[in-house]
């Protein structure tokens, strides 16, 4: 009987090391508008197999708050939203999202399309490009947008300038909220890039 202990409680400390070894694997971060506000980055292979980030964000009133994220399922950004680390899956388009009315005609060979929103989350009034857009002028949307949304396989690029010029960022996802890249209220053009 105390053989057959002794071999559980051996088994038992044999996963607890295995699991703990697990952990202790570092991954790649992953990609996301939570790395413009947040420090101390790492991803690991969590004790169940879950990939994990883990980074510490700043919050709405600065403060810097230690925050953690399984993000296997993950679809759309990871954003940090008053210091914590969440996943914005995109939600279905609704009226003038993409698809929608309010954006240009899809450009050739073009597969993914870009909305952008006068509000956070995916609200608000709304344009969606599928080809390049030096100017939003024609639909007064310059320096209005506060969240964008990517759909189909490809990347943007937008600018704070009119003609692809001032500050330019690469986007390959949707981002819940422009403020997180510094951006809400700049941007005023924008491009596929390709994928």
């Amino acid at each position: 009987m105390k053989t057959a202990t002794i071999v559980a409680v051996a088994a038992a400390a044999a996963l607890s090391a295995s699991a703990v070894a697990a952990w202790a694997q570092s991954i790649q971060p992953p990609a996301g508008s939570y790395r413009t506000t947040c420090t101390n980055i790492n991803a690991r292979i969590g004790p169940n197999g879950g990939r994990v980030v883990s980074a510490l964000c700043r919050a709405a009133n600065g403060v810097p708050v230690q925050s953690a994220l399984r993000f296997d399922g993950c679809r759309g950004d990871i954003a940090n939203i008053n210091g914590r680390l969440t996943c914005r899956t995109s939600p279905p388009p609704g009226p003038g999202g993409p698809g929608g009315p309010g954006g240009p005609g899809p450009g050739p060979g073009m597969s993914a399309s870009i909305t952008l929103y006068g509000q956070p989350g995916y609200r608000g009034s709304s344009i969606t490009l599928r080809g390049p857009t030096p100017s939003f002028a024609r639909w007064s949307f310059g320096d209005k947008a506060k969240s964008v949304q990517i759909r189909g396989r490809g990347r943007w690029q937008v600018c704070t300038k009119i003609n692809y010029g001032g500050r330019c960022e690469i986007m390959g996802d949707s981002v819940y909220d422009l403020g997180t890249w510094r951006l809400s209220n700049q941007i005023s053009s924008a491009r596929p890039i390709g994928r």
